[in-house]
């Protein structure tokens, strides 16, 4: 992965801020000040990532990413502007990088040898247990 400080640089450099009224607590204070913090990201204009990143983002954040091809994260959780936009600059940075992430592949295990043990012994009492409600055979 890329250089976290570019990363962030790029992301202050970029993202689009818009203010409004927020919702939730704060009194008069909700009334009057424009506390809400939406961020406009332009994948497209990150120039510290190359194609194969910004498609990956594209697609693991395609919920997040308007027609325009911007990132849109919003918060309203502070009754500060100030910390609202900190925070959305960190949700920025913090989906950005997880989508760089890349999965690692599932390894296929198996039982192991206890609980095929613990089987085996569970199916031995379950049968002994129906041969004992047997009627017994003179043969």
């Amino acid at each position: 992965m890329m250089n976290e400080m570019i990363l962030r640089q790029s992301i202050y450099t970029h993202a689009r801020l818009s203010f409004s009224r927020s919702s939730g607590p704060g009194g008069q204070n909700v009334n009057k000040l424009n506390t809400k913090v939406t961020a406009f990201l332009p994948i497209d204009e990150l120039s510290c990532l190359n194609e194969d990143e910004t498609e990956l983002i594209m697609v693991k954040l395609a919920n997040k990413i308007n027609e325009k091809r911007q990132l849109v994260v919003t918060s309203q959780n502070h009754r500060s502007q100030l910390k609202n936009r900190d925070e959305v600059y960190s949700k920025l940075y913090y989906l950005v990088s997880r989508a760089l992430v890349k999965a690692r592949k599932r390894k296929a295990t198996g039982p192991s040898a206890s609980a095929k043990n613990r089987r085996l012994l569970e199916k031995k009492r379950h049968g002994e247990k129906k041969a004992l409600r047997r009627l017994p055979h003179d043969d």
